[in-house]
C-alpha cells in the first residue's frame, strides 16, 4: 500500500518509490535517496539560524499541503521522517506506512486503545481516546508538533511514558516556544 500510494504521488519534497525487494525472505520498499539526515538528527546535531528554520518551515508546510491536495492524509509526520539535506538544502518526507488516501473512511484510529504514529507528535484524534476522524486536520496538529521542535528545541510535550504524553495531546497546551527557547524572537499579538 505505501508504494502504491507513494508512486501515485508526483510531489516535490515526496520522496520517489522504485520498488519492493526481497530482503532475506521479506519484502523492501525501495526509494530514491534524496541524500541528508533526518531533520530529527539535524535539529540534535547543530545550531540552524533561524532564517533557515523559518525557510523550512515554510517549505514543509507547502509539501503537507500539496500532499493534502494530491487526496492523501499522512498520519505520521514527525522530524525522523523527513529528511533534510543541508548541502544542497533539499527537504524530502519519506515515511507513508500509515498514510491513506483522504477519500476512505477514515474513521477513527480503529477505536478506543488504538494508538497510531509516534507519541510526541500524535493529533488528539491519533490517540484513540476520543472516536474522532483522523483527517487532514491531523496532519496540520502533527505538523504543529514538528514545527515546534524545530523552533523550540524540544517536542510540544516530553517524556517517555506514553500515557502522559496522550493525556497531554488531548488535554494540555504546550508552552509558548519563544518562553522555553533562549533567542527566540518573542510572538507578538497584534
Amino acid at each position: 500500500q505505501e508504494l502504491a500510494l507513494i508512486q501515485s504521488l508526483d510531489v516535490p519534497g515526496v520522496v520517489r518509490a522504485r520498488g519492493l525487494m526481497d530482503v532475506h525472505g521479506e519484502p523492501a520498499l525501495v526509494l530514491d535517496d534524496p541524500g541528508g539526515s533526518s531533520l530529527e538528527h539535524e535539529l540534535s546535531s547543530a545550531p540552524i539560524a533561524f532564517e533557515k528554520k523559518l525557510d523550512i518551515a515554510l517549505r514543509l508546510t507547502a509539501i503537507v499541503g500539496t500532499i493534502h491536495r494530491s487526496g492523501v492524509v499522512h498520519r505520521g509526520l514527525q522530524p525522523s521522517g523527513i529528511l533534510w539535506n543541508s548541502a544542497d538544502d533539499r527537504l524530502a518526507v519519506i515515511v507513508f506506512s500509515l498514510a491513506t488516501r483522504a477519500t476512505r473512511d477514515l474513521a477513527s484510529s480503529a477505536g478506543p486503545g488504538a494508538l497510531v504514529g509516534t507519541p510526541h507528535y500524535l493529533s488528539p484524534e491519533q490517540t484513540g481516546r476520543l472516536g474522532m476522524v483522523v483527517d487532514r486536520r491531523s496532519d496540520l496538529y502533527s505538523l504543529g508538533a514538528t514545527l515546534y521542535r524545530l523552533f523550540s528545541g524540544r517536542p510540544p510535550f516530553e517524556g517517555q511514558d506514553i500515557a502522559p504524553l496522550l493525556h497531554a495531546h488531548v488535554a494540555r497546551v504546550p508552552e509558548r516556544a519563544d518562553a522555553v527557547t533562549p533567542g527566540l524572537p518573542p510572538i507578538v499579538a497584534s
